[in-house]
C-alpha cells in the first residue's frame, strides 16, 4: 500500500506502471513466499510420520542468507546480461509501462515459490497426519490463481481492455 501511494503521489500513476516501485514491492512478496516455503520444507523434516517432532537444531539463517544472496546475484547478472544482449531498439518498441526483466523475474519467482509452498503444505498434512492442513493448501491454490491474473495483465502491458482482471484478482485474494 505505501508503494502504491508513493507511485500515485510521486509519479502520478498506478503502482503497476512504475517499474522500480512495482518490482521492489513485489520482491517483498517473493521473500515472504520463500520464507513460507522454507518453513514448511523444514517442517517436513521435523515431523515423523506419526506427528512427533524431531530436533534438527537451530533455524538455518546462514543457509537462507546464502540462498537469497545467490538469487539476488543471479537476477542481477540476468539484468546486466539482458542489457548487453538485447538490442536497445527492441526495448524502445515496448510501452513505457512494460515491466523490466528483474520485475518479471520477481513475478515468476513469486509464482514458483507459492506453488512450491502450496505443495509443501499438502505434503506436511500427509506426513503429520493432520489432514486439516490440506484446507490451507486448497486456499493457497485460489491465491495461486490470484498470482496469474496480474501476470496476464502485465503481459498485455496493463491494457484497459482486460482491466477486469484487477477486480478478479481482488476477488481471488478475498476468497483465498
Amino acid at each position: 500500500i505505501p508503494a502504491g501511494i508513493a507511485a500515485k503521489v510521486q509519479f502520478g500513476d498506478t503502482l503497476a506502471n512504475v517499474d522500480v516501485l512495482h518490482g521492489t514491492s513485489e520482491s517483498l512478496l517473493t521473500f515472504s513466499n520463500l520464507v513460507l516455503a522454507l518453513g514448511f520444507s523444514r517442517a517436513l523434516f521435523t515431523v515423523d510420520g506419526e506427528g512427533k517432532e524431531l530436533d534438527l537444531g537451530a533455524f538455518p539463517a546462514k543457509g537462507i542468507a546464502k540462498f537469497v544472496g545467490l538469487i539476488a546475484g543471479v537476477c542481477g547478472l540476468g539484468f546486466l546480461a539482458s542489457n548487453l544482449l538485447i538490442d536497445s531498439s527492441t526495448l524502445d518498441m515496448e510501452p513505457s509501462n512494460a515491466l523490466s526483466l528483474p520485475t518479471w523475474a520477481v513475478h515468476v519467482s513469486s509464482v514458483a515459490e507459492w506453488t512450491l509452498a502450496t505443495s509443501l503444505v499438502w505434503k506436511f498434512a500427509e506426513k503429520s497426519g493432520n489432514q486439516a492442513w490440506k484446507g490451507l493448501s486448497v486456499a493457497m491454490c485460489l491465491n495461486l490463481l490470484n498470482a496469474y491474473t496480474p501476470c496476464t495483465w502485465h503481459a498485455f502491458y496493463n491494457s484497459p481492455a482486460i482491466g477486469a482482471l484487477v477486480p478478479l484478482q481482488a476477488l481471488l485474494t478475498l476468497t483465498g
